[in-house]
């Protein structure tokens, strides 16, 4: 609720948004969800964890706005998202890749229409504890200990006392795991690396760990989680030019960060339905504003209004 306050200004002026998309529901499209609309029905979308609670604001405010729309989200891993998507047990999942080629030709011989939205930018993050002096990595040290060839602290710095590596994930099957196999070609991962069931146990376990990194989504880093003592620093990492940046929204949104992905909303409707008005939602002005305000970075540059007085 303490949310939605930010927000009333925005709700009173975002209800016309998509009046427009609502006029042009397609008649001759007989189907099971003939009566649906951009702005009215039910609809399921599978996104992973790490964006529930982006989707989940913007949920509330879609559906303030628009009382005849029904929104359920569905927190699964990216890998089953994608899957239901392909399965046609959801119309929208939320992926930080966009479809393949292969894909969308499976889903167009479905007699459906794939579409994607860039929604935000996201980043994967690595944490490690504060008592760690070792905040500062290049890319090559990364790479090195994601493919097992660095496994001692004491290989970054002869100095560094903390022993073995281990690499902790928040969760099994987790896109940030799935986003540096890809990025690195990596088939498995070594011996000493780990998942956990949520973001919250990653940080208790780094808090309490001098030898952990946890490797999970930019949420990470701006969700609330005050019951948590911060005992645990993030990460800066090198550049093209050698440059260390820390993974913020500006290093993000400009790509100092090199560690940055993009955050698509994948729609596959065969009409102008629900989930196509939720994610034109999401991509306006209205609904890329709940983005920011949440410490993301929206993918639409959001302009802003200064007054100029004049002085005579």
């Amino acid at each position: 609720m303490k949310f939605l306050n930010i927000f009333i200004t925005l709700i009173i002026g975002g209800v016309f948004i998509l009046s427009d998309l609502a006029c042009n529901n397609s008649s001759d499209k007989k189907s099971a969800f003939e009566s649906e609309t951009p702005v009215s029905g039910k609809i399921s979308i599978a996104l992973d964890k790490a964006f529930s609670q982006i989707f989940e604001n913007e949920k509330l405010i879609f559906e303030n706005n628009y009382r005849n729309a029904s929104i359920n989200l569905i927190e699964e891993t990216e890998s089953k998202a994608l899957q239901d998507l392909l399965d046609g047990k959801v119309r929208i999942a939320i992926l930080t890749h966009k479809l393949s080629n292969d894909e969308i030709n499976y889903l167009t011989k479905k007699d459906l229409t794939p579409i994607h939205f860039l929604s935000l930018y996201d980043a994967v993050v690595m944490i490690i504890n504060i008592n760690n002096k070792d905040s500062l990595l290049t890319q090559k040290q990364i790479e090195q200990i994601f493919k097992g060839e660095i496994t001692e602290w004491s290989q970054i710095d002869a100095k560094n006392k903390s022993g073995a590596i281990n690499i902790i994930f928040d969760e099994s099957g987790s896109s940030a795991a799935r986003y540096f196999k890809e990025k690195f070609s990596i088939r498995e991962f070594p011996e000493n690396f780990f998942a956990l069931k949520n973001k919250k146990e990653l940080v208790e376990y780094v808090n309490t760990h001098i030898n952990a990194i946890g490797v999970a989504g930019y949420s990470l880093l701006t969700d609330e989680m005050d019951s948590l003592e911060k005992k645990y620093a993030a990460i800066a990492v090198t550049d093209s030019a050698g440059n260390f940046h820390l993974p913020t929204s500006k290093n993000i949104r400009w790509g100092f960060y090199p560690y940055r992905r993009e955050v698509y909303i994948a729609c596959a409707e065969g009409y102008p339905g629900l989930g196509t008005g939720f994610a034109n939602f999401v991509m306006s002005d209205v609904g890329q504003t709940i983005i920011h305000r949440q410490g993301f970075v929206p993918a639409k540059q959001l302009l802003r209004l200064i007054e100029l007085k004049k002085e005579y």
